[in-house]
């Protein structure tokens, strides 16, 4: 019987080994992720500013993973600063050795608002048909650090107030907000102007601000003109701020960058695209009709289209007609204007530039576009005909010669003498 017994126990010790190894032997062949947060980019962040995360991606199982998926999970304080949250691998090969693991690499903004310190984020992963997503948040901290001075845009105005294409001197206001809790001494922001942009004269893309006390604001103000080549929405510029903090014991300058979307509406725009003399050659004295075809190339229908001209004093033309009303120009429609001046009688041969002002109304906005005019003036003399002046200067050069032939008639004839 004491045999028999301990046959059983030896029979059920041996069952317990293989299923603990088969258990085992199963446990190694799972796939096993492991999530490493490899470093941030810049650490600490600061508050309202865009971090970069790396993170390692590694399986210590023997078992290789088929379509791999990793997602970053996101809440405050993080967004997505750029690309995409979930990110497809493929496989992800069992027992690495570190050359085989996966590096994934995220653009974090940071909310103006965040809580300075490390700040816990989660990431999840599936693989192959399982349909299951395993969270992984163990040690993966972001660290945040708050600023004393803290900037934020507020209210952003435009003078004109639909900001459109081929603007001169537009007046460009920004709010700029200290959230933080400290002083900034010495603020000054530069607003840097994407292609089609340019400041109106030196320094009119720099706003120097002075203090900005914590939780208060000023308004900085910049001078813009927009190509007429800028299409319609948003073009993104740059402020970029520089600034000292009251309680800094180096007393050095800091620089933050924040993006600002410039609005530019539709807008109607206009180019002379035939311009036309009657009669064709014109000349001192004559009585013209300019006729102006006028094509609307904007992207916006045009109301109460007008065209006028503008003289130089210097200019040889009295006009009867300076201006002449088009009315309505669709996109990509042409219309026709007609200008009636005369020409002054002594004008001198040569081509005047003549400037005219087309103007449209948009909304409440009243947009006047600035273009010139060739008109050429050509010589009035015609062949065969002796003007004023060439019989002038005949007369004084025949003079002369019968002047020197008396004189010498006269001294001939006392020589004879």
């Amino acid at each position: 019987m004491k045999k028999m017994k301990n046959k059983n126990l030896i029979i059920l010790t041996l069952v317990c080994l293989m299923c603990i190894g088969s258990v085992c032997a199963s446990s190694f062949d799972t796939p096993q992720v492991k999530v490493i947060l490899l470093n941030q980019d810049p650490d600490p962040v600061n508050s309202g500013d865009v971090v970069e995360v790396r993170f390692k991606i590694e399986n210590t199982g023997t078992h290789t993973i088929e379509d791999f998926v990793i997602e970053i999970l996101l809440d405050y304080p993080f967004s997505l600063y750029s690309g995409a949250a979930q990110k497809n691998y493929g496989k992800l090969i069992g027992s690495q050795d570190g050359t085989d693991s996966i590096i994934v690499d995220y653009k974090l903004r940071i909310d103006e608002d965040a809580v300075e310190g490390d700040n816990e984020i989660e990431l999840r992963y599936t693989y192959g048909e399982v349909g299951t997503w395993w969270i992984i948040k163990k040690d993966l901290m972001i660290d945040i650090e708050v600023e004393e001075v803290n900037f934020q845009l507020g209210s952003l105005q435009t003078e004109p107030t639909r900001l459109v294409s081929d603007t001169e001197d537009a007046k460009f206001s920004i709010e700029l907000q200290n959230i933080g809790d400290g002083k900034a001494e010495n603020v000054m922001a530069q607003i840097i102007l994407p292609e089609g942009f340019r400041a109106t004269y030196g320094y009119s893309d720099i706003s120097n601000l002075g203090t900005i006390d914590a939780e208060s604001s000023k308004i900085a103000t910049f001078y813009i003109d927009v190509d007429e080549a800028v299409k319609e929405n948003g073009s993104e510029a740059t402020l970029i701020i520089k600034y000292k903090e009251d309680n800094d014991k180096d007393n050095k300058y800091k620089e933050k960058n924040i993006s600002i979307m410039i609005p530019i509406k539709a807008t109607p725009l206009f180019e002379i695209v035939e311009i036309e003399t009657i009669p064709q050659e014109v000349k001192a004295g004559d009585t013209v009709d300019l006729r102006l075809i006028i094509k609307n190339t904007g992207s916006k229908k045009a109301e109460s289209v007008s065209i006028k001209a503008f003289k130089e004093a210097s200019q040889p033309f009295e006009f009867d007609e300076k201006s002449d009303f088009i009315g309505v120009l669709k996109s990509g429609q042409t219309g026709e204007a007609v200008l009636k001046f005369t020409v002054e009688k002594d004008a001198t041969a040569k081509t005047y530039l003549l400037d005219t002002e087309i103007r449209t109304i948009n909304k409440e906005d009243v947009l006047v576009f600035e273009k010139s005019v060739p008109v050429k003036v050509v010589n009035h003399q015609k062949k065969g005909i002796i003007t004023k002046e060439i019989l002038i200067g005949m007369i004084i050069i025949l003079a002369i010669v019968g002047g020197g032939l008396i004189a010498q008639n006269i001294w001939n004839k006392r020589r004879k003498k």
